[in-house]
């Protein structure tokens, strides 16, 4: 999550031959790559649990960045500036655990397609 004021460029690589030539690792599905200026101040998700004083012990729970599922969050960095909260919560249904992170980009459900949630972070005209 970085703040759309610190892109400097964004690059796609559509084909894992693509990505190999800049990446060691294989990517059969292509990389996206985002180039950022140089005063971005990047966290990572370790990070951003201590600044908002999680515990460690919780590291391990589901993560939701704006009601959308994270995958993978330790392998995600945040820009500080983009971030509003973050912390526990239960969902009321099922009494799950999990930790919220709420950025200043939120989830739309998107009127176009019947209701797919989509991250939004620019109108792109």
């Amino acid at each position: 999550m970085v703040n759309l004021n610190d892109i400097d460029s964004i690059n796609v690589f559509k084909n894992a031959a693509a990505a190999s030539k800049m990446y060691e690792e294989s990517n059969p599905n292509g990389v996206v790559e985002v180039v950022l200026i140089n005063k971005a101040n990047l966290i990572n998700y370790e990070q951003l649990l201590k600044k908002f004083n999680i515990p460690n012990s919780e590291s391990k729970l589901p993560v939701y960045i704006d009601s959308a599922i994270a995958f993978q969050p330790q392998k995600t960095y945040f820009e500080l500036s983009a971030i509003k909260t973050v912390t526990t919560d239960i969902e009321k249904n099922t009494g799950m655990i999990y930790i919220s992170i709420l950025t200043i980009f939120p989830v739309k459900q998107s009127k176009k397609d019947g209701g797919t949630i989509i991250g939004r972070v620019a109108d792109i005209k």
